[in-house]
């Protein structure tokens, strides 16, 4: 499907539940700042000063232990170059189906962890593992489940670098108090979700500065592009916008948890959650785009889907297609 039709696809109507993406949109602020500086396409720009100084404020950290990049995706990529040569790669499943990607340009060895009761992390399990790098997601894609810290702590004194994939943070703050106390830990994170950029690819690692000196060495001195990290930086400043977006997420996911009993909506902590269908209510779905089927995530039953929480309004389409009367509409 080319740009257009998958532009007009979604402009018709028609209800995509598979991305998972900031269903208010970007802030304004930042839309306002890219037409403001469309005029300097033609020139090269390095970091954003003012934009890694903001996040030096919001996460408590220096300004070297801050590298940008395009996305978390970029960040990842980078860590993989740079630290899973020959390296055992350990992954609870179910996962990102790219992890394994980053194992192999990586030139690492990735074993997966199954989980315990169709789709919990096995904490035990994998702290029993002997590997080198621990690589996970919290929140999680796709359950939408959180890791807590002490099971952080655990995997940081057990393995020799813990790669922390917070691309699905939907809050302001994720675990970057334990950068204070490891420097055996990387934590990738993305404005795609919370932020609404997802067609930017910006984002940003936060480790150590002998790490993040290791990745540089793989990285570019133009890595994140010039309007993206300008949308970035107005987005950060946007308090209202992000306060919004997460008061947003709450409701909807409130509203969502009303219905949807089978499934990880109640807990998930990002827009983002599993649920449990019957098979061909399931297909129906998968192959309409609707849904992410379990096909594409190791180890998780066929029985579920990824679904993202979006707009109120699409939200209760979606119930209808279910069978749920869905509210209102």
């Amino acid at each position: 499907m080319s740009y257009k039709d998958y532009a007009d696809y979604r402009r018709n109507g028609h209800l995509d539940l598979s991305m998972i993406e900031n269903p208010l949109g970007a802030s304004q602020q930042a839309t306002q700042a890219l037409i403001k500086n469309s005029s300097l396409l033609n020139k090269y720009y390095h970091s954003n000063e003012e934009l890694v100084e903001l996040i030096s404020i919001l996460t408590n950290s220096n300004l070297g232990n801050i590298l940008l990049s395009d996305g978390a995706d970029g960040g990842l990529t980078l860590a993989s170059l740079a630290l899973f040569d020959k390296k055992n790669i350990v992954t609870p499943a179910p996962c990102f189906p790219r992890y394994e990607y980053y194992s192999n340009i990586g030139r690492g060895n990735i074993k997966y962890v199954p989980p315990i009761n169709d789709f919990e992390l096995d904490e035990s399990k994998v702290l029993s593992e002997k590997g080198d790098v621990l690589l996970l997601s919290t929140p999680s894609n796709p359950t939408g489940l959180s890791v807590s810290q002490s099971f952080l702590k655990d995997a940081l004194s057990n393995f020799n670098l813990v790669v922390l994939d917070e691309a699905l943070l939907y809050n302001k703050h994720g675990n970057e108090d334990l950068l204070k106390n490891y420097d055996n830990l990387i934590i990738t994170r993305s404005f795609s979700k919370l932020y609404g950029l997802a067609g930017m690819r910006v984002g940003y690692v936060l480790s150590s500065e002998k790490i993040i000196k290791a990745l540089e060495e793989y990285s570019s001195p133009f890595k994140t592009a010039f309007l993206s990290q300008i949308a970035a930086l107005e987005s950060l400043k946007d308090a209202d916008f992000v306060d919004k977006s997460i008061d947003h997420f709450k409701r909807e996911k409130d509203y969502l948890s009303k219905y949807l009993k089978d499934s990880t909506v109640n807990k998930t902590e990002t827009i983002c959650y599993l649920l449990k269908l019957p098979p061909e209510k399931l297909k129906n779905l998968a192959e309409k785009r609707v849904v992410v089927s379990s096909e594409f995530f190791k180890y998780l039953p066929e029985s579920y889907v990824r679904v993202s929480i979006s707009t109120h309004v699409e939200n209760q389409r979606f119930l209808k297609l279910l069978g749920y009367n869905g509210g209102e509409l």
